[in-house]
């Protein structure tokens, strides 16, 4: 999804995606490690690449992200430091995290993810 600047589900869960709407920012999970990047969404809908079963969006980065996919390549806000951050924690094996942010929670993360990764590189 990084790669491809996209945010994206597959298969049965495709329609996941369609909770996201433009303006919306969207955090990269990496599991045992934490946020790895952040983007928002500016499209006006969803798109859809019928040969992998894919929907997605696609985003622009509003953090840095990693320059490598391994473990040393992330640099990452951990669940710990997440739930620091919002005082509250997340079932964290669904696709679409509950409960929902609203603004203010998401510009916090926010800050806290740059602070933690960097800005968006050019």
């Amino acid at each position: 999804m990084i790669t491809n600047k996209r945010v994206s589900a597959f298969g049965c869960i495709k329609g996941v995606i369609d909770y996201l709407r433009r303006g919306d920012t969207v955090f990269y999970y990496q599991k045992t490690f934490g946020i790895i990047a952040a983007a928002r969404i500016p499209g006006s809908a969803p798109r859809e690449f019928e040969l992998d079963e894919e929907r997605y969006w696609d985003v622009q980065f509003v953090t840095a992200i990693p320059t490598a996919f391994t473990p040393r390549g992330y640099t990452a806000l951990s669940v710990s430091e997440i739930r620091e951050t919002l005082g509250f924690n997340f079932f964290w094996a669904k696709t679409l995290k509950v409960p929902y942010l609203d603004k203010e929670q998401t510009e916090r993360l926010l800050r806290a993810v740059i602070q933690r990764v960097g800005p968006p590189t050019s």
